[in-house]
């Protein structure tokens, strides 16, 4: 005997003998069709934040910093997990031994939590480096290096 019946017989619980006829009757007392909406419309944003950070921080050119000695702070209400690749942290501060991120757009923090990849910079003025809702304050004796990736940079020591 299966574990279903086993359950079933244990609770005293029958089915309906129309299962479609009770679910169609229950999913209209609790506005089935409107959490239907609902969770469709939720389920095609999730796809579109995905897609979106996919396209920053997996195919698109990126600065990858990595960790030493980092301290982090972030909401963890907000998270937007990116596969295998890591989680999306929309705000995050970031202290290390290379200096100081602020993200207020996203950021990917590696899943082995090995370092965060922000987008490409857009602007650097001596120690400051700045991408699509991020900032970095570079601490001296670190300098920005070319990655594997065309596009892509690293934060090397430059003693």
């Amino acid at each position: 005997m299966g574990f279903e019946i086993l359950l079933r017989n244990a609770l005293h619980f029958k089915l309906p003998a129309d299962l479609q006829q009770a679910t169609e009757q229950r999913a209209a007392r609790y506005d089935g069709a409107v959490l239907r909406a609902a969770e469709t419309s939720r389920e095609a944003t999730r796809q579109r934040l995905a897609a979106h950070n996919k396209a920053k921080f997996i195919d698109g050119a990126v600065l990858t910093l990595q960790f030493r000695h980092m301290q982090i702070q972030f909401d963890p209400r907000n998270l937007q997990p990116l596969g295998s690749a890591g989680t999306v942290y929309p705000n995050l501060h970031v202290s290390d031994d290379w200096g100081v991120l602020d993200v207020s757009d996203g950021a990917l923090l590696k899943s082995d939590w090995s370092g965060v990849i922000v987008s490409t910079p857009a602007a650097i003025a001596g120690s400051h480096i700045k991408g699509d809702g991020w900032s970095l304050e570079l601490k001296p004796g670190w300098k920005r290096v070319p990655g594997t990736r065309g596009g892509d940079y690293l934060l090397e020591p430059g003693y």
